[in-house]
């Protein structure tokens, strides 16, 4: 059977720093000439199964014996779908790539001072063209989500209290159109216009107040729960908190209509 596929050429040791595993077989020695990992895909695709040994094949005609079955590291695929071999294996068919990729595991927080004397250790004769790529810092890549999730928290705010606005503008504008004759009298006895608008005005901010609150109230448990069963932190910025209050700023224009209301004519049309 001839299959396509890919050459991964590393040590036991390299294969543990990428994190990957042996799943069954034995662990290559770094001077193992004729021996190869099949990627758990490549094993499945030529019938080999955990368990199995004494198996041959052959890599560019030149014949290997099958040592084991390597899986992957976790979120990773590559080694999924190629044979491993080591350094020694590689020189003798002539496979080794001019440039290499190297993965190294260090303690956490010594990246850095590694990454000092890495490009020596490596390439003693030329340490300039060893080329580094260190994985972010924890602690600045949770600054940065961080960063991100209060940014993205405070847009999806300021649109939640526009839409609380408009809503409140919407239902009070509503409320006054039907009870226009009740506003004409009231200002056709005497009553004065500020006491029009501040009642409309606390009816506004009692309406948007409750609604936010009992919006906000279910949206946080609803979240909660969500962050517990998944194992979330649960987080609820001060932000969110402004949601309620925006039923004071939706009924400054309703109650200056209704301070508007001529009841000379709305007593003439009726």
């Amino acid at each position: 059977m001839q299959l396509s596929t890919n050459v991964a050429i590393g040590t036991m040791n390299g294969l543990r720093a990428r994190g990957a595993q042996l799943r069954s077989g034995l662990p290559l020695a770094d001077d193992d000439i004729n021996a190869a990992l099949l990627g758990e895909r490549v094993a499945r695709e030529l019938g080999i199964g955990d368990g199995q040994s004494g198996h041959g094949i052959a890599v560019d005609s030149v014949p290997m014996r099958v040592a084991g079955i390597i899986e992957d590291a976790p979120h990773q695929s590559a080694l999924a779908t190629s044979i491993v071999m080591t350094p020694a294996t590689a020189r003798r068919m002539d496979l080794l790539p001019s440039s290499r990729i190297v993965q190294i595991g260090v303690e956490q927080g010594t990246a850095n001072q590694v990454a000092q004397y890495l490009p020596m250790a490596l390439l003693a004769e030329q340490p300039q063209a060893v080329s580094l790529k260190l994985p972010a810092d924890p602690r600045s890549l949770r600054e940065n989500l961080m960063a991100d999730a209060e940014q993205t928290t405070l847009i999806i705010t300021v649109v939640m209290v526009v839409v609380s606005i408009f809503t409140v503008v919407n239902t009070m504008q509503i409320v006054i159109t039907e009870r226009r004759r009740e506003i004409g009298i009231s200002l056709g006895l005497g009553m004065p216009a500020w006491h029009i608008a501040l009642q409309f005005l606390l009816e506004a901010m009692l309406l948007g107040l409750c609604g936010g609150l009992a919006g906000m109230t279910l949206g946080s448990l609803i979240a909660a729960t969500i962050a517990m069963c998944m194992g979330w932190q649960f987080m609820l910025p001060w932000s969110v908190a402004l949601v309620p209050f925006a039923g004071a700023v939706g009924a400054l224009v309703p109650a200056v209509q209704a301070t508007r209301i001529n009841p000379a004519e709305l007593l003439r049309s009726n």
